[in-house]
């Protein structure tokens, strides 16, 4: 009688059997899979690739048309130029190996003037996204630091001429108000 062959019975070539067979296919197909994910990638391709660095876009701005740099920043290259330097000068900016300050500046306000998101700066301006917020995030914490030097807190205890000259219809609203009165009128 024949018999398909007993479950114990031992291969000829040293005890392997489909199970090994199955692990080594498991292991071409991880190494095929790892192979054309990571390996046979093309190549990226370039995402800033335009002729004008963010430098050069700023310098030729600046040089340009005056009206043209106030659609952009509103405001003209010579007051740009001065509140560059007195950021620079008050040590609030510094330039550094890849972006000088008027690049920094430059940024800051296109984006705040144009109402730009980032993606839209990294392609205007040729550089990161990360690149990007960090010189807003610089610039905008330059420019708290001039509110002292610019923005006054107004004097309450004197009234504006204009107002005083200007007849007395919104006098009493700039008057001070009577303490005595405020009393009086809490206790109510």
């Amino acid at each position: 009688m024949w018999n398909a062959g007993p479950s114990n019975h031992v291969h000829q070539n040293g005890g392997s059997d489909d199970s090994d067979d199955d692990y080594e296919i498991a292991t071409v197909a991880v190494v095929l899979w790892y192979y054309y994910t990571y390996m046979e990638r093309p190549l990226p391709q370039p995402r800033h690739t335009s002729a004008l660095t963010g430098i050069m876009r700023v310098q030729y701005l600046l040089d340009g048309h005056e009206d043209v740099i106030r659609s952009k920043i509103r405001m003209g290259s010579d007051c740009f130029k001065r509140l560059s330097t007195l950021l620079e000068l008050k040590g609030l900016l510094r330039p550094t190996r890849n972006m000088n300050v008027h690049e920094q500046l430059f940024i800051f306000l296109y984006i705040v003037c144009q109402s730009s998101n980032n993606r839209e700066s990294q392609d205007q301006w040729q550089h990161s996204g990360a690149t990007i917020s960090k010189y807003f995030h610089a610039v905008l914490k330059a420019l708290y630091e001039l509110r002292f030097d610019f923005l006054t807190p107004p004097n309450f205890n004197i009234i504006d001429p204009v107002i005083a000259a200007h007849g007395n219809k919104y006098l009493p609203w700039f008057q001070v108000f009577p303490l005595n009165l405020l009393l009086v009128l809490i206790n109510m």
